[in-house]
This record gives C-alpha cells, structure tokens and sequence, in this order.
C-alpha cells in the first residue's frame, strides 16, 4: 500500500515542471472523480496517464520506465501503473490527502494480495473497503463502482463516499477558477487554495526552509504538458507585491546555484537551467520553460540527480 502512495506522490511533484502557453481553454476533472471530491477540499492535482503514453516523449523513454523496478509492484499488489492506470486526482483538505485512480482493477486480486500484506477486509456502506492492521491512523483503499480506486486515511475515503452519497460532492468554486485558466493540453495540472504547506507532514529541516516562502503564498496553479518536448507554466500568487518579491528571490537563488554546481562541460545542464524563466509581476511570480526534446530527455535522465540537490538546497537555508 506504501509503494502506491510513493509513486502517486513522485508524480505529484512532477506537476509542478513545464512552459507558457497563449490560449487557456480549461482543465476538467473526470466525471467520475467529481463525486467524490468532498466541498472542503483546497488543492487538487491531477494526471491523465492514457495522455501520456501517447506522447512523443513517453514512447522514447517507455523501455526505461518499464526497467524502473515496476514489476515489482506488480507482483506485490497486482497492479501496473504502465498499463492499469488511465488517470488519478490527489485532492487535500487542509488536513489529509485522498488519491483517486480510474483504470483497470482486478479487485479480488488486488484485494487478495492486500490481505496477504496484512490489510483487512471490510465494508463501509456498500464499498469494500481493505484497511492497514492496529495502525493509528489507518491507510484504506476503496474499489468504487470497478473501475475507480480510492486510497488514503480512512477518514478521507469515508469522506469521500459520504460526500458522494448525499449528492454533495464537486470541485469548489474557488478551485474551478484557477482550473479554467489552465490550458486544456496540460496532462499534469494542479491549482490550490490557501497555505502552500500548512498541516502537510515534513521533516522540519525541510519544513522551517519552506516555511520562509510558503507564508507568502495564497494560490497555486501549474500545467505541465508533455509532446516531444516539455512545456511548463506555473503561477504562485502572493499576499502582496513584497512577498512575491521574497519567493522570486528565493527561487532565483536555488536555480542559480544549482547553475553553479553544474560543471561547465555539461552543456547540456546548463541549457537546462538557463531555460528556466522567473518574472514577477506584482503579486504574481510565474515560472516556465519550454525544453525542447533534448533538454526534455536531459531532465529525465537527471531527474534524481535534481532531486538529490534540491533536498539539500532545503536543508542549507
């Protein structure tokens, strides 16, 4: 059940990298999510994977995503991210998190190997529902209607079927905005509400070095679209003109050493963060990049290279 949220989470963080686009049509939420997102909910990210594995990009890299220890996962709890999985939403309430995956679900199989983890079987109205063992605050998943899957704590699974059942479920307005502005295109999106990290768990080296930008946050929207290349646009929206000014200067600061910790032959790298684009326009701090298909395939290549810096970016400030 662990491996499920791991990967569900490696993609979350992938929402926030891609470019700047002209024409904003909108991005929707599947229908059969929609149901189940209860009213409280302040970010949502989502990932339509039958989108990506059409892509350019996806297709010259699909041997290595198949070499990346997925069959493990396979073995262990039956299903396949590669193959099972059309598309899935993370929505968090302030509090907890609740993922929803659509595709294609064995159930018994699924929930034979759970059991075999140690998960319990159980009900909660007429879902089945598979639960961790004496465990404080219990991690369930849900099979909905066959092909639709909910995971997280209990309470948010119970939330979410609760807010289904009374007819109450539905992305907030709030949310709907940010949503209708990003483009269309975007296979990778997320837009929020509010405190960027407030009630997320961190370790608090990491969570006192975010905390000098994140209280200057009050919204959120990324889209990441993938083709050959990459395409990215973020916008974080402040409290104020002087705390856009505060999260510009901070991101700027991590892209430019980065820069300077890339030796000066690998052409490639530096590429990479010189096309990293950082503007402010008074509360506003907007940050993109258009990666061509070799800049595209250098960031997947270095991906765990960049994450290996940037956590101890966050442990030095």
């Amino acid at each position: 059940m662990r491996q499920i949220f791991v990967w569900i989470c490696v993609a979350a963080i992938f929402s926030a990298n891609g470019c700047k686009r002209q024409s904003h049509t909108g991005v929707s939420v599947d229908s059969s999510f929609r149901p189940f997102v209860p009213s409280n909910v302040v970010a949502i990210s989502g990932v339509d994977f039958d989108a990506l594995r059409k892509t350019t990009l996806y297709q010259r890299h699909e041997a290595a995503i198949r070499a990346h220890g997925f069959d493990a996962m396979v073995e262990r709890l039956g299903i396949d991210p590669r193959r099972d999985v059309n598309k899935f939403l993370i929505v968090w309430n302030g509090k907890q998190p609740l993922v929803m995956v659509k595709g294609r679900f064995d159930q018994e199989t699924i929930g034979t190997k759970l059991v075999s983890l140690g998960a319990t079987r159980t009900s909660y109205q007429e879902y089945t529902l598979f639960l961790q063992k004496n465990q404080p605050n219990q991690l369930a998943v849900g099979f909905i209607e066959g092909n639709l899957m909910l995971a997280g704590p209990l309470a948010s699974v119970q939330e979410a079927i609760e807010a289904h059942s009374n007819g109450l479920g539905g992305i907030p307005d709030v949310l709907k905005e940010d949503l209708e502005k990003l483009p269309a295109d975007d296979q990778i999106w997320e837009v929020s509400r509010g405190p960027l990290l407030e009630n997320i768990p961190l370790r608090q080296d990491v969570e006192s070095a975010l905390s000098n930008i994140a209280t200057y946050v009050s919204r959120t929207r990324a889209g990441f679209a993938v083709a050959s290349g990459v395409r990215f646009d973020s916008e974080i929206i402040c409290i104020s003109d002087a705390g856009a000014k505060r999260v510009r200067d901070a991101i700027r600061g991590s892209v430019g050493l980065a820069r300077l910790a890339t030796n000066n032959n690998n052409l490639d790298l530096l590429r990479l963060w010189d096309a990293v684009k950082i503007v402010q326009d008074g509360p506003i701090v907007d940050l993109s990049a258009d990666l061509a298909p070799d800049l595209a395939d250098t960031l997947l290549a270095n991906a765990s290279e960049f994450g290996k810096r940037a956590r101890e970016e966050l442990q030095q400030r």
